[in-house]
């Protein structure tokens, strides 16, 4: 004879199931709004220092070296940026963001300055905090 489970223990089971879906549901989305946030942060970043460098150039006529250590700017535009961004931007002009391997990161701002076309990079690697957290989250 087959054992009933009575209405009690299936209203308990049908509430775990909906609160652990509802939490994986809500750790994944926060884990995403932290990458939007983190990027956008950096993006910010690059931007500003791409702004003040264009601006110093126009100033000045003179190619200002970017203040954060974790940037870089190459002069000689895309050509001058690691293989794998090459390829990357080649594929998605518009991108911003490249992965240049597994533990390196750049984001990018294309800079006007005069005549030639300057490339603002910022290695973000050390400081990106999403990818140190998503463990903590997915658990």
């Amino acid at each position: 004879m087959p054992i009933k489970h009575s209405i009690t223990r299936r209203m308990q089971r049908v509430f775990l199931v909906f609160a652990l879906v509802t939490t994986a549901s809500f750790s994944m989305l926060i884990l995403a709004y932290s990458w939007v946030i983190e990027d956008n942060i950096f993006n910010r970043l690059v931007a500003r220092e791409a702004d003040f460098i264009a601006a110093h150039h126009a100033q000045t006529g003179a190619v200002a070296e970017p203040q954060p250590a974790f940037m870089t700017l190459y002069a000689g535009g895309w050509d001058d940026l690691p293989a794998a961004v090459r390829r990357q931007r080649r594929a998605d002009p518009g991108r911003i963001e490249f992965q240049v391997d597994r533990a390196t990161t750049i984001h990018t701002r294309e800079i006007r300055l005069g005549d030639q076309v300057a490339v603002l990079a910022a290695n973000v690697s050390d400081y990106e905090v999403s990818r140190d957290y998503l463990p903590v989250v997915s658990l």
